[in-house]
């Protein structure tokens, strides 16, 4: 009977992990869109942040409705063990307990999933409606124009003419020896 527990326990373990791992994923992902979306300088495409961020719910709210219903199932053996009504079927039994809809719905409102990813889609809303569509915003980073070498703020056309006339000057080194016949 303690192996039997000790697997269901194993179980629901694993599924909060597994919950926790995809929250990490969630927003990795979601930071790696939105920081591609601000370096390519295209705020009009931050809603792609939220094709992850709905994966990563689905798959958090599955992870989380299945630890619920192997959190009934193993109550519902204690329970059977305590009151002697346990029988030999009832071993090694490991499924899921509860009606499934029922265990999504509860998982997808609990205090770990609704407000996790509602935060997360209000900062998505933030960073797009403060940081990503500034009217004038260069592509990139923005630089400070005293760190910049000289050559690197003067416009193309100055260094194209600057570098015609070095292609002018006359070499005073003298020329090399020919080879005669």
């Amino acid at each position: 009977m303690t192996a039997h527990l000790a697997t269901m326990q194993s179980v629901v373990s694993r599924m909060a992990g597994n919950s926790a791992a995809s929250k990490a994923w969630c927003v990795t992902l979601v930071s790696a869109v939105l920081v591609l979306v601000a370096d390519k300088g295209k705020p009009e495409v931050a809603w792609v942040a939220a094709i992850p961020a709905a994966l990563f719910l689905f798959l958090d709210t599955y992870y989380l409705s299945l630890e619920k219903g192997f959190r009934n199932s193993y109550e519902a053996f204690v329970k059977k063990l305590h009151d002697g009504t346990l029988e030999k079927k009832d071993a090694f039994r490991i499924s899921p307990e509860g009606c499934w809809c029922r265990n999504v719905w509860w998982a997808l409102k609990s205090a770990s999933v609704l407000p996790f990813y509602l935060s997360l889609g209000a900062l998505v809303c933030a960073a797009y409606f403060t940081v990503l569509s500034r009217p004038g915003q260069v592509q990139g980073a923005p630089q400070a124009a005293s760190a910049q070498p000289a050559a690197a703020t003067t416009p193309p056309s100055s260094q194209a003419a600057g570098n015609q006339q070095q292609a002018a000057t006359p070499d005073p080194r003298p020329p090399p020896p020919q080879a005669g016949p």
